[in-house]
């Protein structure tokens, strides 16, 4: 599984390469389903690859001046800031059991991987 897993990592790096984008939805499953990664590091480290991957990216860029340092701390500030916002307090907040009835109660994890699934099928339509 793990061979797998650095496969479809190859090709998470082949379509950022390609698209300039969406590689959070493509390693989130990757990490967790593929690695056995849990859900919530598995954000961190999917935030890690893909900045990682980014800050490459832009060498390039910034090498030849095209960078527009205003508008990126316009937006990595706020994005930034609200990451160790939710990761601190929020998530921190939510308890590691959530109960749906008398008799079902979902791991955290699992709440996550179900919310990002809707993100997922919402960004289909």
């Amino acid at each position: 599984m793990e061979i797998l897993g650095f496969f479809c990592a190859l090709l998470i790096g082949l379509f950022l390469g390609l698209l300039g984008g969406g590689g959070s939805i493509l390693t989130l499953p990757v990490l967790v389903y593929l690695l056995g990664i849990s859900p919530l590091l598995s954000t961190t480290y999917g935030l890690f690859v893909i900045g990682t991957t980014s800050l490459i990216g832009s060498v390039d860029g910034i090498r030849k001046q095209q960078v527009h340092y205003p508008a990126v701390l316009l937006f990595s500030l706020p994005s930034v800031s609200i990451i160790l916002f939710i990761r601190r307090y929020v998530l921190s907040a939510i308890p590691d059991f959530i109960r749906v009835t008398d008799t079902i109660w979902l791991y955290k994890g699992k709440v996550f991987m179900l919310l990002f699934a809707v993100v997922m099928l919402g960004l289909l339509f």
